[in-house]
């Protein structure tokens, strides 16, 4: 997803500009820095690379810190030594994710999770307020949310910037104006992007049916993988993340690693020659 040109469009509106690497379909992330150069990122991309026009990109745009995070974990590390890049501590994507093949029916696909199975089972028997597509009630609902919690959400303007530049390949899911989703899609793949519930809701396991209506509606709209964009990953140990975790695993899926990110800083770059 961090590779398409929904995301990229997003990424232009919130102040970074895109360059995309000739021969391939790879794209970086640029923001400039004033007089201090400029920093970069290429994420959720396939190796290998050809590092030297990258670096020639790099010391155009005045690029002192690149930080690279590769698709999968099956590559070697010598490649990016002699590139000249390090493993660094800090990941900038989640390192670590579940995915659940949606291509069964619903009925197949509703026996496939664990214990989630039985709360959606007793919910979808009570009548609930299920709102497809209102990204300004999810907003709100997300909102509120995170202020309770006293953690990070987006302005409004970038929240509307993502879900628009992402157009019929985004989604919301809102239930009884107390717990909702935000879904992007590429190439086939739901991405759980965000998610949000207010107290009420989680004293009702609202989140359960959330998820399962927007599964369900990723499925209509030709969706076969769900994504849940990042969970616990003991390699890189945030605490915080346990408890979404902990939810997620109960639908079941398939584990997939990433290996981390990988930077270089050039202060050099600040001075390029030709």
């Amino acid at each position: 997803m961090r590779q398409s040109e929904a995301y990229a469009q997003y990424m232009k509106c919130i102040g970074w500009e895109v360059e995309k690497i000739p021969g391939t379909r790879c794209q970086i992330f640029v923001r400039r820095l004033g007089v201090l150069g400029a920093v970069a990122k290429l994420q959720r991309t396939r190796l290998p690379l050809p590092w030297t026009v990258i670096d020639k990109i790099l010391r155009k745009n005045r690029v002192i810190l690149m930080r690279v995070e590769p698709l999968n974990c099956n590559f070697s590390a010598e490649e990016f030594e002699k590139a000249g890049y390090k493993s660094e501590r800090e990941p900038l994507r989640a390192t670590k994710t579940i995915r659940i093949n949606l291509n069964k029916n619903p009925q197949e696909l509703l026996f496939s999770f664990k214990r989630a199975r039985s709360w959606i089972n007793k919910l979808v028997k009570n009548k609930h307020k299920v709102e497809i597509g209102n990204f300004d009630k999810f907003f709100e609902v997300w909102k509120k949310a995170t202020r309770i919690q006293n953690i990070w959400s987006s302005s409004k303007k970038d929240f509307d910037n993502l879900w628009g530049s992402f157009g019929e390949n985004a989604f919301s899911i809102t239930i009884d104006d107390i717990c909702g989703c935000l879904i992007l899609m590429h190439d086939k793949v739901a991405y759980y992007y965000y998610g949000a519930a207010l107290p009420a809701a989680k004293g009702q396991n609202l989140p359960y049916l959330t998820i399962w209506e927007a599964m369900r509606e990723a499925r209509k709209r030709g969706a076969k993988v769900w994504d849940w964009e990042g969970v616990y990953d003991p390699r890189f140990p945030n605490p915080k993340w346990k408890g979404f975790t902990q939810f997620k695993n109960t639908f079941g899926g398939e584990e997939v690693w990433f290996p981390g990110s990988f930077g270089k800083m050039t202060l050099r770059n600040l001075f390029p020659t030709t």
